[in-house]
């Protein structure tokens, strides 16, 4: 199940990165992109384009927070601008 959905997310990221243009995808493209039907993704995994990119927000957002709180709220308050800088300008 979670080897299916990073199959989905990968199909996502390299339709988007083929058209950057485009502002829309839908369910049958990302299928076809990564070798599944359409009805496997809507009935198992999302239900929805928006939901996929929700998805892929979230755990953006859970990463960077993972970061976060291992690389910088460990740091003493005097540290915590350099701590920040260090982790996320470069």
């Amino acid at each position: 199940m979670r080897e299916t959905r990073e199959m989905i997310i990968n199909a996502v990221m390299r339709l988007a990165l083929q058209n950057k243009q485009r502002s829309h995808l839908t369910l049958t493209e990302i299928a076809n992109e990564a070798g599944i039907s359409r009805q496997a993704i809507y009935q198992k995994h999302f239900n929805s384009v928006d939901a996929i990119f929700d998805y892929i927000h979230a755990t953006i957002d859970e990463q960077i927070l993972q970061v976060f709180q291992q690389k910088v709220l460990c740091l003493p308050p005097t540290e915590l601008h350099h701590g920040i800088a260090v982790q996320f300008c470069h």
